[in-house]
């Protein structure tokens, strides 16, 4: 990418005090026994500092940063000897990160999916914790549920919080704060049925959220919200998002069916990344005692405002189906399509594409200068 240059100042020494020429966007004070270069930014962007002893140079690379607020600074302590430097500063990636597109595609999705998986396993934990350290006689909250071999240990500490402690070292912790609904089947039937399940869990560092869900009695409508921190893909980022739609299942004799159908809208946020939200997810399952069919729809219309740009995608489509957990109807349902607007401007697209060599398929983004590969499966 080509570099820009932004502004070259002079520094110069008088009895260990540093003098900066005047800049609109570039400032240089003394700090202890070295200098403070610090400049005005745009999230998102790479800059490069470099020194030199005369305007004329040689430049020399100094360091490297990448920018998540409004300002950058970087200290030079290598100053014994000298008695004059110059210094500029180099923008020298102005494009956002491929995994910044990632992010828009799909961390929103990503928490509502595991709001659904912690809710499992957080519902199965008491109810197991119930029956282990009461005989199913009281609802158990709180304590410790130890994974060993096929086999679960129950303990009463810690009181203010339900661990369960996986073999493979995963820990969880839930804060049951509502827990509403059918208690006389199991846990899968509790959360099928009309309830209300408040919860916080928690994984440091991976994630601190806080849930809340509720089917009110007669429907299949759900309500739902997500709040907190969650790491995905090395960034932190704050969610508030709200999730309405349905969570509809039907069973009889050697079949069960489910329609998971609901639109995620609310905020997801980090350094230099802000997400506004609005994506809707359907997901259908059929199973009979031999087969299973299910597939899947994702439509995204979210916003994405990075340093001065925005970036908004127009109704963009992901769809798949599954055989027996394996990719089906390759050719005839699987697609992608829709495009990212930049500031209004045409800027991406959506596709599907798929290599019969390596038995792959794969969703991807399109970009002017690049591709993101937003989903990949493999085909067996």
């Amino acid at each position: 990418m080509k570099t820009l240059w932004l502004l070259t100042i002079a520094l110069g020494f008088s009895s260990g005090f540093a003098r900066a020429a005047a800049a609109t966007n570039l400032k240089i004070t003394k700090a202890g026994n070295g200098v403070n270069v610090e400049w005005n930014t745009e999230a998102g962007n790479d800059y490069q500092v470099e020194s030199a002893a005369t305007l004329q140079g040689p430049w020399q690379k100094r360091t490297e940063l990448t920018a998540s607020v409004n300002t950058l600074s970087w200290p030079d302590t290598e100053l014994a000897g000298v008695s004059q430097r110059f210094y500029r500063v180099a923008l020298i990636a102005s494009a956002v990160p491929k995994a910044t597109f990632l992010a828009a595609d799909s961390v929103a999705d990503d928490t509502g999916t595991l709001g659904l998986y912690t809710s499992d396993i957080g519902a199965k934990a008491v109810f197991l914790a119930s029956q282990l350290g009461a005989g199913g006689q009281q609802l158990l909250t709180t304590g410790t549920l130890t994974e060993q071999g096929q086999n679960w240990n129950y303990a009463p500490t810690p009181t203010d919080r339900l661990l369960v402690q996986f073999q493979s070292g995963t820990n969880l912790n839930y804060y049951v704060t509502r827990m509403e609904g059918t208690f006389s089947g199991d846990a899968a039937n509790f959360l099928q049925q009309p309830h209300v399940f408040n919860y916080r869990v928690t994984s440091p560092p991976t994630m601190d959220l806080t849930f809340t869900t509720e089917i009110p009695s007669g429907t299949c409508n759900f309500a739902a919200t997500a709040r907190g921190t969650l790491a995905w893909g090395g960034v932190t980022y704050t969610l508030d998002l709200t999730l309405a739609g349905q969570y509809c299942f039907e069973s009889g004799f050697g079949y069960y069916s489910l329609l998971n159908d609901y639109r995620t809208t609310g905020t997801v946020t980090a350094p230099g990344f802000n997400l506004r939200v609005d994506q809707r997810r359907r997901f259908e399952l059929i199973t009979s005692d031999r087969d299973s069919s299910s597939s899947e729809e994702e439509w995204n219309n979210n916003t994405l405002t990075v340093g001065a740009d925005t970036f908004k995608w127009d109704n963009t489509k992901k769809q798949k189906s599954f055989k027996n957990g394996k990719p089906s109807s390759i050719d005839e349902y699987w697609q992608a399509h829709g495009a990212v607007l930049k500031n209004g401007a045409a800027f991406g697209t959506y596709r599907r594409d798929a290599s019969a060599v390596l038995q792959i398929i794969k969703f991807v983004l399109v970009l002017p200068d690049d591709v993101v590969d937003l989903e990949t499966w493999q085909v067996l």
